[in-house]
């Protein structure tokens, strides 16, 4: 099976090392020419995807299997119509898996799954509007706040003081799950499908992220008492419907 995945970076690279070490073979793009022999050493056929080259996907990519477009919107000036461009560049027999957002929903103070309201502007929310519509076998996965390798929240947090929203529910889930997720999609032929990325724990976050700090050896945030609240995103259609399980806790040191 040929596996493109759009976006070599954070998530992107050790997605493909996964997908490479279960026997697929992998096309990747990334936006950097000094990173083509880097990805290319770890047996990705990578190529570049960028405005330089007006987007376009390498021509021996376009039969792929599946797509997985994982990019974020900040890289792009329009995005749904760059996510619609990039699509129609590829088999009309082509699945795809879009990496979205669980920010598309609607602020409410409630749990939230895959039947929540969503933010019909939202760009993220227009592009898996595209999709959804390009006639072709589909997922959407909808991620919560991402952590791992290095990546956490309690970087940017640290410190600080007078931050609200303490009793907000955290939505996180780890990168190892995140790519375990789109195998377990990929394993299942899983499709016509969206489902919510999100660890089941949601501790509130003036409980969350001062522990986070004390395991990392960090000065803790310090939150006000405004009782703000928010919503839980649901993750678990996930584990119901696929075989995965979340199996990397959010509150593990990274």
């Amino acid at each position: 099976m040929k596996i493109t995945v759009i976006g070599c970076g954070w998530l992107g690279l050790p997605l493909s090392e996964n997908l490479i070490s279960k026997g697929y073979s992998v096309y990747g793009s990334t936006t950097s020419l000094v990173k083509l022999d880097s990805l290319g050493s770890k047996g990705i056929h990578a190529f570049i995807y960028s405005v330089e080259n007006q987007f376009k996907v390498d021509d021996n990519a376009k039969d792929s299997d599946i797509v997985i477009v994982n990019f974020p919107p900040s890289k792009s000036s329009n995005y749904a119509k760059q996510v619609e461009e990039l699509l129609n560049q590829f088999s009309k027999t082509t699945k795809v898996i879009f990496t979205s957002s669980t920010s598309v929903y609607e602020e409410v103070n409630a749990i939230v799954d895959e039947k929540g309201n969503v933010i019909e502007n939202h760009p993220v929310r227009l592009a898996e509007k595209i999709v959804l519509s390009s006639n072709r076998p589909y997922c959407i996965l909808r991620l919560s706040g991402l952590i791992g390798a290095g990546r956490h929240p309690i970087h940017f947090l640290q410190g600080r003081e007078n931050l609200s929203g303490g009793d907000v529910p955290v939505n996180l889930v780890h990168l190892k799950d995140v790519i375990e997720a789109i195998g377990a999609i990929i394993t299942g032929n899983r499709w016509s499908c969206v489902y919510n990325v999100s660890y089941p724990s949601h501790p509130a976050k003036k409980e969350y992220y001062p522990m986070m700090a004390e395991i990392i050896g960090l000065k803790p945030p310090i939150y006000s008492d405004d009782k703000i609240k928010g919503k839980e995103i649901d993750g678990n259609l996930l584990t119901t419907e696929l075989d995965f399980n979340y199996a990397n806790p959010i509150d593990s040191a990274i």
